[in-house]
């Protein structure tokens, strides 16, 4: 099965700071995207979790 792909629409300025922090880390704009996703995804369902 292939990974499905979303298109989505970001500011020219958050695009410059993937771009960079894929530099930095050696990596690529789209892991640093679903790394962000993720993380930002765990930390809001950890807030869920504590507010029950």
């Amino acid at each position: 099965m292939s990974t499905p792909i979303k298109t989505v629409r970001i500011p020219p300025s958050l695009r410059e700071a993937i771009r960079i922090e894929a530099q930095k880390q050696g990596s690529n704009e789209s892991d640093i995207i679903r790394r962000a996703l993720r993380e930002h995804l765990r930390t809001q369902s950890q807030h869920k979790e504590n507010s029950q």
